[in-house]
């Protein structure tokens, strides 16, 4: 069996609206430095107030998360965000790789998570 490669998980392709009414999405090209990216909600698409289809979704498509290689990035909506930490967490015991965009340096910087040992 083919071993996988790193995976990069974006919670939810960002977007923002431009002056014209039209939306435009952010380039993420960065992040295929990182692995292949996996993004796990459509843009635009909000968590409701009962989020458990979302989390099924997410828990899906984040079954064989591994804390070693694989990565979320704090992109989207922020419930999103928290649902992939956790789902990311519970797979590392506590342990998690995150990407965080710096808009001041305009580039991606890892941050390991410990929830254990903090």
């Amino acid at each position: 069996m083919k071993e996988k490669g790193p995976r990069v998980f974006v919670p939810q392709e960002p977007r923002f609206r431009q002056p014209d009414g039209s939306w435009k999405t952010v380039d993420m090209l960065q992040l295929l430095d990182y692995g292949s990216v996996e993004v796990l909600l459509e843009p635009g698409e909000q968590v409701t107030f009962n989020a458990a289809s979302t989390v099924r979704r997410i828990r899906e498509k984040m079954i064989d998360y591994d804390p070693e290689k694989d990565l979320v990035v704090a992109a989207g909506d922020p419930v999103a965000i928290g649902i992939c930490c956790a789902m990311a967490a519970g797979a590392g015991r506590g342990k998690f790789r995150l990407a965080k965009w710096d808009r001041l340096e305009r580039r991606y910087f890892l941050v390991p998570v410990d929830l254990v040992s903090a």
